[in-house]
């Protein structure tokens, strides 16, 4: 089909989802051109230093090659050794290397799991709020998701406050149909930073196992976790659901990981799909089509088994006291209809505000990058994630979460104070203009 004698996009290209956290760079692109600060508050990728043993092994690994070549669809053998050496030495899970996949970032990783569980319209269970992603790689291939909602009132737990373990099961296993395939979550969680403790992934895996559904764990945030958690070796993690299902069951977990925020290495693009040993032939078939994960990267985080623990610790020392300024400057905006959990996120570095019923969240990030500046003669502004975007959000529902957006703390503490004292003054502009 041919438009003004040009042909048209598919239609499932012109359908796809928004991206709420990346969806509106394009206008702080164009912001910035206007020689306006843009603090970037909106994406997960922290400010926090990569270490320099990773960094060197880059530079050792280009100085001493004469091309750089292909390697194995299933990632380097050396690279899956030391990353199972890691789990089983450091973080005390444990995860042989038959069980490894090398991927190209955790994006990959949950592409291949949805791909390789689910049947065009089969379905999957999601925690929601949820990463955008997810729904954005469902759709992709043509799988249902079906929401299981946790509120801000609760932290964004699983269980609710005052709910029994029976209550909770029941509520969860409603959500369960003929056509449900698997279980998919993430703790620490982004976007809630909502960490999961033994008694919920009890409760998720009870319910896999009764309707015989596969776990498909996405724990990215493992290491930047700030209440008790596990403890090995000097390093802290959060419980991961390795913790919980035996090893007489683990055919039906699927681990999704990445180096992106445990050794800040976004950019790396190096992610590990943990499978049973009996899925990675099939998987592998499907890997094989972007022929190997980033050569250069993977040579970088086979140093993770020399980095330190004080290294992991500084990060969580340094995201807390983010975590804290943000969460109680927040809680001192209620005048401004304002809106957090009374308890400060356990892990990962976001933070979900509602604005109040009254504020439309893209509206209002959109704002915040076309007119804040001019309005308030100022040359500083912020980027924030909206929690729905016309056709994409980390909601199901299109009415949910219209009010929210998402933080990340992940600018040092002079851009978070230069960002909060922005918004404050935001928010107070944009009442008035509301009301009037």
């Amino acid at each position: 089909m041919k438009e003004n004698g040009h042909p048209t996009l598919s239609e499932r290209a012109l359908l796809f989802p928004d991206n709420p956290i990346r969806g509106l760079e394009e206008l702080a692109i164009q912001t910035r051109a206007k020689g306006v600060e843009v603090i970037p508050l909106n994406i997960g990728s922290p400010d926090t230093t990569t270490p320099e043993v990773v960094l060197s092994a880059i530079k050792q690994f280009v100085d001493k090659s004469v091309n750089i070549g292909y390697g194995p669809s299933s990632g380097d053998s050396e690279l899956i050794k030391k990353r199972s050496f890691f789990y089983k030495d450091r973080l005390n899970i444990d995860i042989s290397p038959k069980n490894i996949l090398i991927t190209q970032g955790a994006s990959e990783a949950l592409e291949l799991a949805i791909f390789s569980v689910a049947n065009p319209g089969d379905e999957i269970i999601v925690i929601e709020p949820f990463f955008p992603n997810y729904k954005a790689i469902a759709e992709k291939f043509n799988v249902g998701l079906r929401g299981v909602t946790t509120r801000i009132e609760d932290g964004f737990h699983v269980i609710k406050a005052g709910e029994s373990r029976e209550e909770s099961l029941k509520r969860i296993d409603e959500a369960v149909n003929s056509r449900t395939k698997a279980i998919l979550w993430s703790s620490p969680s982004n976007p809630t930073g909502a960490v999961y403790g033994k008694s919920e992934l009890e409760l998720l895996y009870t319910i896999a196992n009764k309707h015989n559904l596969f776990l498909i764990a996405d724990e990215v945030y493992r290491l930047l976790i700030f209440n008790e958690g596990v403890k090995s070796n000097g390093v802290v993690r959060s419980p991961s659901i390795f913790d919980i299902v035996p090893q007489s069951d683990r055919a039906r977990v699927i681990g999704i990981d990445s180096s992106s925020k445990e050794i800040s290495f976004c950019g790396g693009r190096i992610g590990y799909l943990i499978v049973d040993e009996s899925l990675s032939p099939t998987i592998l078939k499907n890997a094989s089509i972007r022929a190997c994960p980033a050569i250069l990267s993977q040579e970088a985080v086979k140093e993770i088994v020399n980095v330190t623990p004080d290294y992991f610790s500084g990060n969580q020392e340094e995201l807390k006291k983010r975590r804290d300024f943000l969460h109680q400057e927040l809680s001192n905006m209620k005048n401004l209809g304002v809106s957090v959990s009374s308890n400060p996120p356990e892990g990962a570095f976001y933070i979900i505000v509602d604005l109040g019923k009254q504020i439309s969240a893209e509206k209002f990030c959109k704002w915040l990058l076309t007119d804040f500046t001019e309005e308030n003669g100022s040359n500083e502004t912020v980027l924030l994630t909206p929690m729905r975007m016309n056709t994409g959000g980390f909601y199901l529902d299109k009415n949910t979460g219209t009010s929210q957006i998402r933080i990340a703390y992940v600018r040092k503490m002079d851009e978070l104070v230069k960002g909060i004292d922005i918004l404050k003054l935001a928010l107070e502009i944009y009442l008035k203009k509301e009301v009037s």
